[in-house]
């Protein structure tokens, strides 16, 4: 087999490299923000990464992330379940 060519990530200036946890917070902060995920609904992991054809693991992470934006809150033995936006902070710049 012949040798493989090393490839290098080259990034052009000004772009933002996120890895999948990043990317799925993003996902699930907009079906929270748009309703697809309902308010004091459990989060159902394994339905939500079937849906996003995404591993549970960087999921988990991605709920994890949300939590500290107050979108989702963690339940012992129970997951997570979707708070209301009001009153979470969406990451978003004020005015």
């Amino acid at each position: 087999m012949p040798n493989q060519p090393d490839y290098e990530l080259i990034v052009p200036a000004g772009l933002e490299v996120r890895n999948l946890a990043d990317r799925l917070a993003e996902i699930v902060r907009n079906m929270i923000i748009l309703g697809d995920i309902e308010p004091d609904v459990a989060v159902k992991q394994d339905v939500l990464a079937a849906q996003l054809k995404v591993s549970k693991i960087p999921l988990r992470e991605a709920l994890s992330r949300l939590e500290q934006d107050g979108l989702v809150k963690a339940v012992p033995n129970r997951g997570f379940i979707a708070t209301s936006i009001f009153g979470a902070s969406l990451g978003l710049p004020r005015e």
